[in-house]
This record gives C-alpha cells, sequence and structure tokens, in this order.
C-alpha cells in the first residue's frame, strides 16, 4: 500500500502540451531528408496488351537532401522564408543529379490552409525542380498540430487528424488517417512523444499509403513543438503521369525558436507583404531549346 502510495503522484502527473509560442515568433529550422527505394515507371516498350504489371520497370533510387531556413509568420494565411540551404543529391537508375536552390529564389512566401503549404518565391515563378527541392515531409506550420488538446500523463495517447497528417505528409486529400501519438517521456524543460500509424490518400494524382513512426519533442519553455523524427515507409502506385514509389524517407527537423532573425532582415519582409499576387505557375526552362513555358502547378490532374 505504501509503494502504492508512492508512486501514484508520478503516475498521475499531467503535462500541458499546449501550442502558446507568440504567434510573431522567428524559428532557425533544419530539415534533413534522406530517401531510399524503388520507382515505377510505365515502359514505352513493352508488348502490347501486356499486363500492368507486365508494363512497369522499377528503377532503384535514393535521396540525400537538407534544407535550412528562417521562417516568420507574416499574418494568419502566409509565413515569410528565406534559405540558406536548400540542395539535394537524387540518384534513379545509373543517373543522377544535384539540384540547389538558386540565391534569386530564396526568399520565398508561404501560405498556409488546410489543404496544405503553397510555396511560391518573391521573385518569380520556381521550377518544378525547385518546388520539388523544397516541399518536402513535416511541414514546420503544421508541426504543432500533432499536439493533444487537454493535458496527458506519461503513457496516455491522443489521436492525430487528418488535417495535420495530410499537410504534414505533403498529401493532396487523405482517405484513411489512423495516427495516434503517446507521451513517452517528460524531463525538465521537454516532453517527449512517439508518433505510429497508417495515412492513406492521394498525391499527384496517384493513391499512396504511408505507415508513420517517429519521435517529437515539445518545448515547455517555447510551447512548440522543436524537434520532429519520422520514419515513413510509402508505397505508392504509379500515377497519371507519374512514377510509383515503394521505400522508406526518413527525415529529422529541428525548429529552433529565435529572438531576432539573421536572414528575414525587415527589407525582405517588405518585399513580401508589398508583392503582388504570388507567381502560381511553375517555370519550364528549356534553355537549350530556347524556349520557356509556364504551367499550372496541378499539371498531372
Amino acid at each position: 500500500m505504501l509503494a502504492l502510495l508512492a508512486t501514484n503522484p508520478a503516475a498521475a502527473a499531467k503535462h500541458s502540451l499546449e501550442a502558446n509560442a507568440p504567434a510573431d515568433q522567428a524559428y532557425r529550422v533544419e530539415v534533413e531528408l534522406k530517401v531510399g527505394g524503388d520507382l515505377s515507371v510505365r515502359d514505352p516498350q513493352a508488348a502490347s496488351g501486356a499486363q500492368d504489371d507486365e508494363n512497369v520497370r522499377k528503377l532503384p533510387m535514393s535521396v540525400a537532401g537538407k534544407l535550412a531556413y528562417e521562417e516568420k509568420r507574416l499574418d494568419d494565411q502566409s509565413l515569410a522564408r528565406y534559405y540558406s540551404e536548400a540542395a539535394a543529391t537524387i540518384k534513379v537508375d545509373k543517373g543522377g543529379k544535384q539540384p540547389q536552390l538558386k540565391h534569386d529564389k530564396r526568399l520565398i512566401l508561404a501560405q498556409v490552409s488546410k489543404p496544405g503549404l503553397t510555396l511560391s518565391a518573391q521573385s518569380g515563378a520556381l521550377s518544378r525542380e525547385q518546388l520539388d527541392l523544397l516541399e518536402v515531409i513535416g511541414a514546420t506550420p503544421y508541426l504543432d498540430g500533432l499536439l493533444p488538446d487537454k493535458p496527458l500523463a506519461e503513457g496516455e495517447a491522443w489521436p492525430v487528424t487528418a488535417d495535420t497528417m495530410g499537410p504534414l505528409l505533403c498529401l493532396d486529400t487523405v482517405s484513411v488517417c489512423e495516427v495516434s501519438n503517446v507521451i513517452d517521456d517528460a524531463s525538465k524543460g521537454h516532453v517527449r512523444f512517439q508518433i505510429a500509424g497508417t495515412v492513406h490518400g492521394k498525391v499527384e494524382g496517384a493513391d499512396t499509403e504511408f505507415d508513420i513512426r517517429g519521435l517529437g519533442l515539445y518545448s515547455l519553455e517555447h510551447g512548440c513543438v522543436t524537434h520532429l523524427n519520422l520514419a515513413v515507409k510509402e508505397q505508392r502506385s504509379v500515377g497519371p503521369a507519374t512514377p510509383g514509389f515503394v521505400g522508406v524517407a526518413k527525415v529529422n527537423i529541428t525548429r529552433q525558436p529565435i529572438s531576432t532573425p539573421k536572414l528575414l532582415t525587415s527589407e525582405r519582409l517588405a518585399l513580401l507583404r508589398a508583392a503582388p499576387r504570388p507567381a502560381m505557375s511553375l517555370l519550364l526552362d528549356a534553355e537549350e531549346q530556347g524556349f520557356h513555358v509556364l504551367h499550372d502547378r496541378k499539371w498531372y490532374q
């Protein structure tokens, strides 16, 4: 009985993981992404009348990418970002490339909505390659959506909604969301929670399924999620104009509150606030052929 009385107070201790960072809080964000698996592409040389599985070639692929940027909210629907680093090494079969974000595209407007984050450059239209470089799992404006809406004790779980998981996974729509978090550990300054579950939906017009495992860290001092590590197994079907994919993505996100941004200067913030309607089209720049074309970013629909 004495042992039970001694352990009950600790076991019953509740932790409030409330998202209460100031609305104008600025952050320094670093993202490391590693992806490995197989792409599935339709084989144009397949025999006429071949079955679907005979009409597809599998190509090994890998991605190693890194992003670093400052982020600050402009208003309820938009954020400013300035990227100090945005680069990746992409390998597909025997080929590869190393895209980097050009300096004139590093000032970014991020529009926040229920479907997800929409990124556009202050200086003009992004290319598809540039947009793909920036759109990665773990969109920071939605991290605090992983938090519970009431105080919980260690070992207690709570569900995560599709309104959070869809944007975090860069999904266009969500049909199934069965994700729950549980408080794993609490220290003097942080509360750690585990993430696990499955999400089904569509991305770029293709059906996809995610199996998710991860850890998040909530800062009691700053009132927000400051770290998120995710391992995401994905099985994506071949889309109308995009390859299928089976593999694993691992993403490590650090979001550190800062008092004074160094990159998001007042001049750069003024440029974003004064800018006309952002360029939503994407740029196809065929420099060698001597032309360029603007096209809708939802080109696969």
